[in-house]
């Protein structure tokens, strides 16, 4: 019942410093899709996936969308298969992220991909529209609570920036201890505000999509 087995990717040494802080960011961020055991799954990474050939042979062709590996995960559990994440099947990556207008243009591609998916019903929806709301709902919150601290008195104010710089230390904390590497750890709270925003402005500028009913009948 299994039909495909995939791994974890992390980065490769050899990468630049930029490109494995992004991917250890990455990793960071929580979805249904990042085991660290031995499990089932709902996709396999399409840089790290090894199929039965016949299982291919009935589920081919796919839509031509992004993100083309969610898609092939849902045709194959949709005949009633199995995907398996194994950790010991390790891919390394070698991103070739050059600049922070490169990963965020990535990212934005990316929310405008899973925003197609949805729309074509390809993919899962437990978390990428979640997602794509955060720095619509966070980033107002934060000028809010912060304008409120100035209005109330040093204390709240202290206390609202106290409650702020919380959340980006614990990501820090979590990719020093990842990555067991300073840089890396001083980089990623800011990449996961940059990621996390490009992700949305993608998402949510997506705009309708006219030719999902080509995508759902292409098989």
């Amino acid at each position: 019942m299994i039909a495909g087995v995939g791994g974890p990717v992390p980065a490769n040494p050899s990468s630049s410093l930029l490109s494995r802080a992004i991917l250890t960011t990455l990793a960071l961020v929580p979805t249904p899709n990042v085991p660290s055991a031995e499990m089932d799954v709902l996709h396999l990474p399409g840089c790290n996936a090894i199929y039965r050939v016949e299982v291919l042979r009935q589920v081919f062709p796919l839509p031509e969308v992004e993100c083309d590996d969610v898609t092939l995960s849902k045709r194959v559990r949709g005949i009633g298969l199995r995907l398996r994440h194994d950790p010991s099947m390790v891919v390394l990556h070698s991103p070739s992220y050059d600049s922070l207008t490169q990963f965020a243009r990535h990212m934005r591609l990316y929310g405008w991909a899973r925003r197609e998916l949805e729309a074509y019903d390809l993919g899962w929806r437990t978390w990428p529209g979640a997602l794509a709301c955060t720095s619509v709902i966070w980033m107002p919150t934060v000028a809010m609570v912060d304008l409120i601290g100035l209005l109330s008195g040093s204390l709240v104010l202290a206390a609202a920036v106290l409650i702020q710089l919380l959340a980006p230390a614990l990501v820090m904390l979590r990719a020093l201890h990842r990555s067991r590497s300073w840089r890396i750890m001083l980089l990623s709270a800011p990449l996961l505000v940059i990621g996390a925003v490009s992700f949305s402005w993608g998402y949510l500028t997506a705009g309708p999509f006219r030719t999902a009913g080509s995508a759902r009948g292409a098989r």
